[in-house]
């Protein structure tokens, strides 16, 4: 029965193992090479902090956050674009023909600039920029929440693989044991 529960731990952490390799699969796409350790070592990726630079680079969902932090400051651009003043610029050219009086005709010839700018909007700019940019720091923001998410399930994936780890030994100690003391019995009874 004592062999049968060393068997039992023995399973439950290479079940944990599993787990973490799957965490960390799952976070940077690189998983734990050999997460069975009989007679193996294991073999992780290079290190803790290779594996979060490999995510932070890698993680579909950082690449869709910083899309939306570049979205938003564009609109941040936009809104304040609305203060700024209107320029534009027109030149017009024509010829005047008088149908009634023959061989006259007038040239019209002009550059014309035009200049405008806002001069009360009650508030509605100084609104639209406040909203981009409340905009912008929710976004990054929300970057930075999914940043420390995925930090924190790789650390958790290494600590879990690390503490299936010392678990695995110590059940491999515990088989050790049970079946030197099942031989010990069998050599009383013999």
């Amino acid at each position: 029965a004592r062999l049968a529960q060393a068997q039992a731990q023995y399973a439950g952490a290479e079940a944990q193992a599993s787990m973490a390799n799957a965490n960390l699969l799952r976070l940077t796409n690189r998983a734990i090479e050999n997460p069975v350790f009989v007679n193996k070592a294991p073999q992780l990726p290079a290190s803790e902090q290779h594996a979060r630079e490999f995510a932070l680079e890698n993680h579909p969902l950082l690449a869709a956050g910083r899309a939306r932090v570049e979205a938003a400051k564009a609109m941040v651009k936009a809104a304040n674009a609305n203060y700024l003043p209107q320029v534009s610029a027109q030149v017009r050219g024509a010829t005047i023909r008088d149908q009634f009086l023959p061989g006259y005709k007038q040239d019209e010839v002009g550059a014309y600039l035009n200049f405008s700018m806002p001069l009360y909007t009650s508030g509605k700019i100084s609104s639209g920029v406040s909203q981009a940019r409340y905009g912008l720091e929710a976004a990054t923001r929300a970057n930075q929440a999914t940043e420390r998410a995925i930090n924190m399930g790789i650390s958790q994936s290494y600590a879990g693989f690390y503490g299936a780890m010392a678990q695995v030994k110590a059940a491999n100690a515990a088989l050790d044991a049970r079946l030197v003391a099942m031989k010990s019995v069998e050599a009383e009874m013999r």
